[in-house]
């Protein structure tokens, strides 16, 4: 499936794709990069969810690739994000982990998926994040600038506490409060002994052509309040493309006093969550009709066919990829995120 934003300057376009088999999803790269071999293209993301690692880079020299490792059996699922430019007012700069891309109007600062073979996971993640916010500064970024981060950690449910320790020291510093970004810390396998796989996306503007505002709805607690530093989506307000873009961070079943709902209940399980989602696509003038890439983290296999059924009975047609992991909670059944735009 395929879904395109539209901007003054360039567009964003997101592929979306699943196959049964390794060889269909590889010769669908291979077909990819012949129709995408332009000077104007510029990659951003791939995701992939998969049950073994897949060489992309044999394929394509993309940026920001990151492998999601399901725990049970899956198919090769795919989401490809990537800039056309439209006219020549861009300039790009790539150095190692980093990608900045410079336009008329904003700054755009990719922070490529940090990991550091340290074999100790709180050591690992203030490595991680030293050099998430050293990055920051060498563009003259604030952590105010930061839209959305991406954290796959090795034994979530083990080292769940330590990754907030360490990352909330970080955000805590000169950081004023709800301007945290949205946010997806989940399970993940990760090769070479690594604990963590961070990255980050983070924007700038000149004058008032960009403005930046964190969301949040009454079925659940901020985060701010119980302790994780970020926000329950972070909304984007494109003013001189006339787009707002907002990013919701993983969402699960969780009351306002910040308990775990219908663990024993997987479909009134995903009705919550995907009602919170729903109030807060609302908030900033969508709905699902919106989405333009969606990721669904399920704790068991046999809990998909209840996700699909209900997302057939809504006649949802949005774009997602799933996966099978462990979520921070170990109670937790069923976590969605997305990324929507609306054109005002």
């Amino acid at each position: 499936m395929k879904k395109e934003i539209i901007y003054f300057d360039y567009k964003e376009i997101y592929l979306t794709e699943a196959f049964l088999y390794k060889e269909d999803l590889l010769a669908y790269l291979i077909n990819l990069k012949k129709l995408l071999s332009l000077n104007n293209i510029q990659f951003i993301n791939v995701f992939i969810f998969s049950e073994e690692v897949i060489d992309i880079n044999k394929y394509f020299s993309y940026f920001m690739v990151n492998n999601i490792l399901s725990r049970s059996k899956n198919w090769y699922q795919i989401c490809i994000q990537y800039m056309e430019f439209l006219n020549n007012n861009y300039k790009i700069i790539q150095d190692k982990n980093i990608l900045n891309i410079k336009l008329p109007d904003r700054e755009l600062l990719y922070i490529d998926w940090i990991k550091y073979n340290i074999n100790n996971f709180e050591k690992e993640t203030n490595k991680t994040y030293e050099v998430i916010f050293s990055s920051l500064d060498k563009y003259l970024f604030n952590k105010e600038n930061i839209v959305k981060s991406w954290n796959y950690i090795k034994n979530v449910l083990i080292n769940y506490k330590d990754f907030n320790k360490v990352r909330d020291e970080k955000f805590s510093k000169n950081l004023l409060i709800w301007d945290y970004p949205a946010g997806t810390w989940i399970d993940c396998l990760l090769e070479n002994w690594y604990n963590i796989n961070s990255s980050i996306f983070a924007i700038k503007w000149m004058n008032n052509s960009i403005e930046l505002k964190s969301l949040k709805v009454n079925s659940q607690i901020e985060a701010e309040n119980y302790w994780p530093k970020f926000s329950r989506a972070k909304l984007v307000k494109f003013n001189n493309d006339k787009i707002y873009k907002i990013y919701i961070s993983w969402t699960a079943a969780v009351s306002p006093e910040w308990k775990t709902l219908y663990s024993d209940d997987i479909n009134e399980n995903i009705k919550y969550t995907m009602n919170t989602v729903k109030l807060l696509l609302k908030e900033a003038w969508m709905n699902f009709d919106n989405i333009v890439t969606s990721f669904v983290y399920i704790k068991r296999p046999e809990y998909l066919n209840n996700y699909l059924k209900f997302y057939k009975e809504n006649q949802f047609n949005f774009p997602y990829i799933y996966t099978f992991c462990d979520i921070c909670r170990d109670d937790w059944l069923f976590e969605f995120e997305c990324v929507a735009y609306n054109r005002i």
